[in-house]
This record gives C-alpha cells, structure tokens and sequence, in this order.
C-alpha cells in the first residue's frame, strides 16, 4: 500500500474519532444520574423512511410528548431530560431508536417504565429494551460504538426530540 493511500486512510479514521468524541462530549450533557435506557422500534412504515427522517422525528415528538404529558400535566411545558439517537442500519434495513431518558424525582423507574409501555403507539410500535443505567460512560460509549461503519446519514442524534435543562 503505497504512502499516500495510508494517509487517506489514515485521515478517514483520525475524523471518525474527532466525531466520536463530539458527540460523545454532546451526549453527556443529556445525561442525569437516575435515568432508563430504551431501544424502540418503529412500525413497518416508518422503517422505510430512511431518507426522510422527519417523519421519524415527528412521530417520537408526539411519543415523547405523550410521556411528557402523563409525568407532569398536559398544561404544562415540562419535559424530561433525554437525548434521543436514530440508528440506520441499512445493510439490515432496520431502523431503530436508542435515549436515554431521566427518571423524574416524584416517580421511580417502574413507573416510568410502565408510563413508556402506556404510550407506544402505532408508529413507536415495540419497545426492546429497557434498564436503569448505571454507567452513563458506558452507554455513550455503546451508542457510538458502530459510528465507524455508518454510511452517511444513517445515524443522528435527533436534536428535535432530545432535550437537556438549560
């Protein structure tokens, strides 16, 4: 392999890496001590919405709303802290949803747990995992960990739906 092609190669990951570390120092500010790590699954329409993830934010806007809603009240404007992660993995055409989202202090993670289940609908059809974290590290580091074999697009921190105190 001659020098030039090694740079390039080499240049490809040192940039992977910087992005890495960006969004793992961004995914940090979402986090809260008490908090349930949730994978969800979209139904089979908005799978196939791979270029036009508007849609997806769209539908996890009125999800989240919803949970928003039953914690606090539907008068008010309050939200939990959460960041939200849209994983494509296009060589499986499966598009799934990873956040973290804060336990209230009125509330403990079985009941938060059982509002999410109250809540998924016919767009955020299958909720796959849910636990409490303990290593918020950790997590960041499993949610970024396949951002080297992601094509282009295919995964994005949804700033729409995530949401961090000011």
């Amino acid at each position: 392999m001659n020098t030039e092609i090694q740079n390039e190669l080499l240049k490809s990951e040192m940039s992977k890496d910087i992005s890495r570390r960006r969004l793992k120092k961004h995914l940090k500010e979402y986090t809260t001590d008490n908090s349930l790590f949730l994978v969800l699954h979209l139904n089979h329409f908005l799978q196939q919405e791979k270029n036009e993830p508007h849609k997806i934010k769209k539908a996890l806007k009125v999800f989240f709303k919803s949970i928003d809603n039953e914690v606090f009240s539907k008068k008010s404007n309050k939200q939990l802290r959460r960041y939200v992660m849209i994983e494509n993995l296009k060589k499986i055409g499966i598009t799934h949803i990873q956040t973290a989202i804060e336990i209230p202090q009125h509330l403990n993670s079985v009941a938060l747990k059982k509002i999410i289940k109250r809540n998924l609908n016919d767009q955020i059809v299958k909720l796959e995992h849910i636990t409490n974290i303990y290593d918020h590290d950790g997590l960041i580091d499993y949610n970024t960990k396949d951002i080297h074999y992601f094509e282009k697009n295919a995964f994005a921190f949804d700033e729409v739906n995530s949401y961090k105190f000011a």
